[in-house]
């Protein structure tokens, strides 16, 4: 398996069967070979192996076997499944079985299997997605490289044989509603859920380098080279570790506990990492025996001490904030502790490698994967690029973006309008700003939408959306709109001063709807930040006397219209929205943050509001949301006592604490260089979080 490419330090983790060296037609025999040893050593001796690599030649495909077939009219059939074979067949394309090891049976004649089928008629397939490779397979499951029809994007099929135990389907099943939950972060993406199904299976994400190559498993990425240097430089190693310590966070966040968790089960792209392996992952303890939440900080600290000991002496010296740093040392040493109570959580590690990244002065220009601090490549159900769309739909269409109509100039190679705001404002650099921007420029292929709720009035919620708003259009520099969802636009409506005086209910009714940006900005305000407001439907002229408000399905119309002009539209909106005819605002959310404030009454609202998300449909979305605690008055606490923020971490991704600040209290425009530096830095925060979840345009 190595010298055909493959894993070449460890034991592979199942699927890991993939040999780019011998990837031809003519290496077929030789790749069934060496996985049909790896699945039953006790199948094969050293002699057969010789035997057979002797006469092998890659040109002449498999050699002659010594072994006669039986000679009979019947088809034959493999006698470890039931599989036709063809008379020269030498292995079994379901199973992998040798023939000339397990002799083949003739079939019956009234069985189904009684006609040769075509060449992959013998392969599974899984709605449109037709295996053609089988790659290997363990415990029971048969793994195998697929594509759609017409597509050039490979998947990987995992599927156990018809009449399997009930156990696998169960473990299938748990395994689906772990990569749901992770929704592509740090895992394969999950395209089809077929684990009810008999055969039960499963449609994930072939993880692969922009090249196209499979991605690496870090396994093979470790250890030093011919001339003793690392393979991975202190700098990259320690981004590599940030990134496992990130997942393994997540996974924490989303209630799930990966598999066995290696460095066989990581693989590595080129701007994050992956976790395999999910065979025997735990979603709520639904298994018994399952591993835990402790078991995978330790299993972390041992691959960042490999990650250590992978380094030389003089490159530790040389690099004494990272790997060497006293902090970083004693925290991989407690992810190992015998007791599991004394572990840290995962997102303890990745503070701590933060904080020493931060102080590594070659950090952000050697190493690309600060660029994405987490992997957000394509919702939940998201196809490859050129594939049909998913069965499992998405919350909301995904509308392409428009072409431009001119590359833009590189971004580095010019200030952003923020960075004209921080010079002006007086920020001094940081460097963990400055990792939050990059953050924030992550690519956008089509419209994201963020909806921003709260259950009362004056929580901070219009505040957030107008500062993440600005932030978003000073750094990213694309067309980002703020929308008034709250009927009556008692929102963005009141608190903006505006240009123009049209609403959204004159957009949904304009005749023909416009769909162009220069006709769409006839109905909007820009703000010198860059943000684009489209007022709510209230009569301005009469001072706020309410209209009638624009419907659920005229608010639909609007957005789609919308989300084919700007990267990104925010929804300043009421939590009642999904129940007072509004539903659009949640529906066709791809992102949800919660806004709230460290009172108890109010805490208590927003856990009624994640309540009613779920019974509403939107559980993914409540589990995927950002809460925001406000701290909106100057005799409050600067920071919320610590429940409110353990409580919502355990329901949602994150929580974000901003502080009092006078300009925010005020009840005016939000401008970025009034704010107080701690106040920028929550809400830059924020944007960094959001921009985490992103569908990426890469692996």
């Amino acid at each position: 398996m190595s010298l055909g490419g493959g894993a070449p330090t460890r034991r592979p983790a199942p699927g890991l069967y993939f040999m780019p060296r011998w990837s031809s037609a003519g290496w077929e025999p030789l790749r069934t070979l060496v996985m049909s040893c790896r699945e039953r050593p006790h199948g094969h001796t050293a002699h057969e192996v010789w035997e057979f690599l002797m006469h092998f030649r890659p040109e002449a495909g498999t050699p002659e076997p010594r072994a006669r077939r039986p000679r009979t009219e019947r088809p034959i059939v493999c006698a470890q499944c039931g599989s036709p074979l063809a008379p020269h067949d030498r292995f079994c394309d379901t199973c992998g079985s040798d023939i000339l090891t397990t002799p083949p049976s003739s079939a019956p004649p009234d069985s189904a299997r009684a006609s040769r089928p075509e060449p992959e008629s013998g392969l599974p397939s899984i709605n449109a997605y037709r295996a053609y490779r089988r790659l290997g397979g363990s415990q029971g499951y048969g793994v195998y490289l697929a594509r759609r029809p017409g597509a050039s994007n490979d998947v990987v099929i995992r599927v156990a044989p018809g009449g399997t135990a009930q156990g696998i389907g169960r473990r299938l099943r748990a395994e689906a509603d772990a990569l749901r939950r992770m929704a592509g972060h740090y895992a394969p993406r999950l395209f089809v859920d077929a684990s009810s199904l008999n055969p039960p299976g499963l449609v994930v994400e072939c993880v692969r380098l922009p090249d196209g190559s499979p991605a690496p498993p870090l396994s093979s990425l470790m250890g030093r080279r011919p001339d003793g240097s690392p393979r991975l430089d202190a700098e990259r190693a320690a981004t590599i570790g940030l990134r496992i310590a990130e997942a393994v966070n997540m996974c924490s966040l989303k209630g799930v506990v990966p598999g066995p968790l290696t460095a066989d089960t990581v693989l590595v792209t080129d701007s994050t990492v992956k976790l395999i392996g999910w065979t025997e992952a735990s979603v709520g303890d639904r298994l018994p025996g399952a591993p835990t939440a402790a078991d995978s900080v330790y299993a972390l600290g041992q691959i960042l001490r490999d990650l250590s000991d992978a380094q030389p002496t003089g490159e530790l010296i040389r690099t004494m904030d990272l790997w060497r740093n006293p902090e970083l040392l004693s925290t991989i040493s407690a992810c190992l502790d015998d007791r599991p109570g004394r572990r840290p959580s995962a997102g303890r590690v990745a503070d701590v490698f933060v904080q020493c990244l931060t102080t590594t002065p070659t950090f952000g220009h050697e190493t690309p994967y600060e660029l994405e601090s987490t992997d957000a490549q394509l919702p939940t159900g998201a196809q490859p690029p050129d594939d049909p769309a998913p069965e499992t739909p998405v919350p909301g269409p995904q509308v392409p973006l428009p072409a431009q109509p001119e590359d833009p100039p590189a971004r580095a190679a010019r200030p952003s309008r923020l960075t004209t705001i921080l010079r002006n404002a007086g920020f001094g650099r940081s460097a963990r700003r400055q990792r939050k921007r990059e953050v924030i420029l992550r690519d956008l292929a089509v419209c994201h939408r963020i909806a921003v709720i709260s259950h009362p009035i004056g929580v901070g919620r219009t505040a957030t959306t107008l500062a993440l708003g600005a932030i978003f259009a000073s750094e990213r520099e694309e067309h980002v709109l703020a929308v008034d969802a709250i009927p009556g636009g008692r929102g963005l409506t009141r608190r903006v001063r505006h240009e123009t005086r049209a609403t959204i209910r004159d957009l949904a009714h304009s005749d023909p709807l416009s769909d162009d940006h220069a006709s769409l900005e006839q109905f909007t305000t820009q703000k010198p930040s860059g943000l684009e407001i489209l007022a709510g439907d209230y009569d301005q002229r009469s001072l706020g006397t309410p209209r009638v408000p624009v419907t659920n399905e005229e608010y639909r119309r609007v957005i789609g219209v919308l989300s084919r002009h700007y990267s990104i539209i925010l929804a300043d909106s009421d939590a009642g929205a999904s129940r007072t005819g509004m539903r659009g605002v949640l529906d066709l959310a791809d992102q949800l943050i919660i806004v709230t404030t460290p009172s108890a009454e109010l805490t208590n609202s927003a856990h009624t509001i994640l309540d009613r998300l779920a019974e509403d449909g939107h559980a993914d979305l409540a589990r995927n949301a950002i809460t925001v605690i406000s701290t909106s008055h100057e005799t409050s606490q600067p920071d919320p006592r610590e429940d409110p923020v353990t409580e919502f971490r355990a329901r949602c991704r994150d929580v974000v604490v901003v502080p009092y600040d006078d300009h925010v209290a005020a009840g005016r425009e939000i401008d970025l260089e009034q704010l107080a530096p701690r106040t920028f830095d929550a809400y830059l925060d924020l944007a960094a979080l959001v921009a985490e979840g992103f569908p990426g345009a890469g692996t």
